[in-house]
């Protein structure tokens, strides 16, 4: 399935991905984390102890107002089903709301 992966320093990008519990865990590297944003359908995926880990930090995404804290590791947006329950691929759109949405965290050093 098509989802939006934000590596670290990177921009977002679209790409596939297997709709499973397993690639999703690989693609962040470890138990997985969901936020879904309001209005949007979207859900982000992070690594659920990606900052215990001493992950990087990635961004922020800002939709209408920022997404708690920022995001630490690879991130991953898929959209929920309409009831919710399973996860499915992104729409061409979605990366351009992404796009916009992103803040990137300055690496340190970097000005």
């Amino acid at each position: 399935m098509q989802v939006i992966r934000i590596d670290v320093g990177c921009e977002p990008r679209m790409t596939e991905i297997e709709n499973t519990l397993k690639a999703f865990q690989k693609a962040v590297g470890g138990y997985i984390e969901t936020v879904t944003l309001e209005r949007t359908g979207l859900v982000v995926i992070v690594n659920e102890e990606g900052k215990l880990m001493g992950l990087p930090i990635n961004g922020m995404l800002h939709i209408g107002r920022l997404l708690g804290e920022p995001l630490a590791g690879p991130v991953l947006v898929v959209r929920a089903d309409p009831d919710g329950e399973d996860f499915t691929g992104v729409r061409d759109c979605d990366l351009g709301l992404i796009r916009a949405c992103w803040v990137p965290c300055e690496a340190p050093g970097r000005s």
